[in-house]
Formats: C-alpha cells, sequence, structure tokens
C-alpha cells in the first residue's frame, strides 16, 4: 500500500530531502497540511491554506525544512507554548536568513526576555508584530521597534511595560503605522495620553482599551488629527463618558466605548455634526451588560 497523507507511521522515518519531492506534487491546501505529512513534523507547523498563519513550536525543529516556507511563499508565523525557548532568537535570525517573515505574533511568550527580544530587531522587513502579554521585556528593549522595524504597520503590545517617552519616539519614527494596541499597559495607566491621537496620524485602529488617563479629549482629538480613522476602541477607559461633538469622520465603522464611564440609551447617537444641520450615524458598540 503506498504512503498517504494520512500514514504517518509509513513514511515518518523519511528524510526532509525525500519530503520536498512529495510536496512538489501537492496542491497548495495539501502542502500547508505539514501536520499530517510525516510524524516528526506532527505539532510543529500547521497552516489551511497558502496565506494563513504558520503554528511554530520549536523554530529548530522547522528551521531544515525552510525550502517548503519559500516555494509556497508562507511569510506569517505565530509560536505557540514553549516556542520562544532559550535559543530560538537565534533559530529565528537563521530562518530568516531564507525565509522573508512579514507577520509575527510572539504574544504570550513568557521566556522573551530584552536578549531574545533585541534580536527581533534585526528583522527590518516585519510588518505585523504582536508582542501582548510578553511582560519580561523592559520598556528600554522597545526602542529597537522604532530604531529597526520601520515598516510596522500593525503592532499590539497590550499589557506589556512599554511606556510613553517610547509611544513619543515611535510616533516620529514609525510613519507606516495603521493598527495600534496599547491596551492595560500598567506603565501607561493614569498618563495623559493626548498626545497619541495628534502625532500617530497614520493609524485607522487605535485601542486603548482599560487605560485611566484616556478621556474624552483623546475621542476629540482622534477625531481631529487622525485623517481616516476606522476604528477606535476604549472599552473599560473609566474617564470616557462619550461627550463628544465634533465632526464624525467619514470613515469611521466602529467606536466601542463598552464598560466606561458614561451611561447610555440603546440607539443614542453620541457624535454629531457640529453644525447642528444634521446627525451622523455610524455603529456604536455599547455595554450590553
Amino acid at each position: 500500500m503506498a504512503p498517504t497523507l494520512r500514514s504517518r507511521a509509513r513514511i515518518g522515518w523519511l528524510p526532509a530531502e525525500m519530503l520536498q519531492e512529495v510536496f512538489e506534487y501537492l496542491d497548495d491546501r495539501s502542502k500547508c497540511r505539514v501536520s499530517c505529512v510525516c510524524r516528526a513534523w506532527r505539532d510543529i507547523v500547521y497552516a489551511h491554506r497558502k496565506n494563513d498563519v504558520v503554528f511554530i513550536r520549536t523554530i529548530n525543529s522547522v528551521i531544515r525544512n525552510y525550502k517548503f516556507f519559500v516555494k509556497n511563499e508562507v511569510h506569517k508565523f505565530k509560536f505557540v507554548d514553549d516556542g520562544v525557548d532559550g535559543t530560538s532568537h537565534i533559530g529565528i535570525m537563521y530562518f530568516a536568513m531564507y525565509v522573508k517573515i512579514l507577520h509575527l505574533d510572539l504574544s504570550d511568550s513568557m521566556a522573551l526576555d530584552d536578549t531574545k527580544f533585541k534580536k527581533i530587531g534585526y528583522l527590518t522587513k516585519l510588518k505585523w508584530l504582536s508582542l501582548d502579554r510578553c511582560t519580561e521585556i523592559s520598556s528600554s528593549s522597545f526602542e529597537i521597534m522604532y530604531r529597526w522595524l520601520i515598516n510596522l504597520e500593525y503592532l499590539s503590545v497590550r499589557y506589556t511595560n512599554i511606556t510613553r517617552s517610547v509611544l513619543c519616539d515611535m510616533a516620529n519614527r514609525l510613519k507606516k503605522l495603521q493598527y495600534l494596541d496599547i491596551g492595560y499597559c500598567p506603565d501607561l495607566d493614569e498618563v495623559d495620553l493626548r498626545y497619541i491621537a495628534e502625532f500617530f496620524v497614520t493609524l485607522k485602529t487605535l485601542i486603548v482599551d482599560g487605560l485611566g488617563g484616556v478621556t474624552d479629549v483623546v475621542l476629540f482629538l482622534a477625531f481631529t488629527h487622525i485623517p481616516h480613522p476606522k476604528k477606535l476602541s476604549a472599552q473599560n477607559c473609566k474617564s470616557v463618558y462619550g461627550h463628544v461633538t465634533t465632526h464624525c469622520p467619514e470613515t469611521l465603522e466602529i467606536l466601542d466605548i463598552r464598560k466606561c464611564g458614561g451611561r447610555y440609551e440603546p440607539n443614542t447617537t453620541i457624535f454629531t455634526v457640529s453644525t447642528g444641520v444634521a446627525t451622523v450615524a455610524f455603529l456604536c458598540v455599547y455595554d450590553a451588560f
């Protein structure tokens, strides 16, 4: 009986070079179902389609198979479980010598400290980076993001140690940034964040959930200074009441102020045109609880 995609026991011992020959005759979907091809690759990587994010548990286990990712134009990666171990930052850099990494999700990587994180700074082609809940990275190490990762378009640093001074420098360097999530960062709580909307003018999505220093002024400045905002989220900000009257940007799709300090009635329109000529209607997400 010939080996099939499901027969891990039969072809699990085959070397990577031979598996590469097998991949040549598979369609894109089958090529990316790597975990079903070989026992040695099982639970290491998995992607449904060509453009999906590939989940990596151990970077050193997939380095030797870099040709697979090159041929399939896979550029999006996420580390899961203990994917960031003592030597993985070296493996990432070696892997990046052959594979163009554009999307890197390191969220929940508790082993990612300053030393390992600074190595990531050499991935200058990165456009998408998530460091959510990476609490072992100190504030000073975040400077690599505005020194080297100048092509970032998406940045999420939720629950991290990023500070206001770092954000100020980022605003001057990251000219392509469109998505910024700084929700629940302890060093930003009770800090005046009005400048964010004034200087991050390229943003389309701004998330400042759970920050005590966020007020209605931040919402006003976001509408005033950001040319094309699509989403503004200020959930659980007790100083936000929604008392803002200004021109509502035409591009705005969602304003999320759930669990804030204001009390709202269903279908209430918070933002109106300042001239009073017309009422602007858009999707506003309220606290349903």
